[in-house]
């Protein structure tokens, strides 16, 4: 596009991190702690591929918006047909993740890792008594994001709610 001359290779970026930092900054402020960064936390705790209706419900935020801010950051994510045909969004790299989750490295771009865990457990906890009506990701990995938000004592009531334990069976 001409926007960098090929004979300063000096201005390239040194590391992952740095392309990963070069690409958040097109972020305002705004844009970034209201629409991307609870979409990218949510993904940065993933224990496997979401589909949008998921990182709509986890997120907070509107699919059409979310549908939206995919397309913004498509290039950092692995998409995919779960078995069902639908599109299934991960993070495409395990350093992706590292930056986003690691408050030293991302600086203003932290996703604070309990946030997301708390924002895909709070979505699942809505269940309560109705387990048989879950998803398979909540059944596989809600123990996970209890743990993960600090949740000790949701954790220890699903670990001893019957209709829960039958759900995942």
């Amino acid at each position: 596009a001409g926007r960098q001359p090929l004979d300063d290779l000096e201005a390239l970026p040194q590391s992952l991190d740095e392309v990963y930092h070069g690409f958040l900054t097109r972020f305002t402020v705004r844009e970034w702690e209201e629409w991307y960064q609870p979409l990218l936390g949510v993904l940065a705790v993933a224990q496997e591929p979401l589909v949008e209706a998921q990182l709509t419900s986890f997120s907070g935020l509107r699919r059409t918006k979310v549908r939206q801010y995919l397309g913004v950051v498509q290039q950092f994510l692995d998409e995919r047909r779960d078995g069902e045909g639908q599109k299934t969004y991960a993070l495409f790299h395990q350093s992706l993740r590292d930056y986003l989750l690691e408050e030293e490295r991302s600086k203003g771009f932290w996703c604070a890792p309990e946030d997301g865990h708390e924002s895909i457990a709070e979505y699942y906890q809505g269940f309560g008594d109705r387990w048989a009506d879950c998803d398979l990701y909540g059944l596989r990995h809600l123990p996970e994001h209890l743990m993960g938000a600090g949740d000790w004592s949701g954790l220890a009531a699903l670990l001893t709610d019957f209709d829960f334990l039958e759900a995942k069976l």
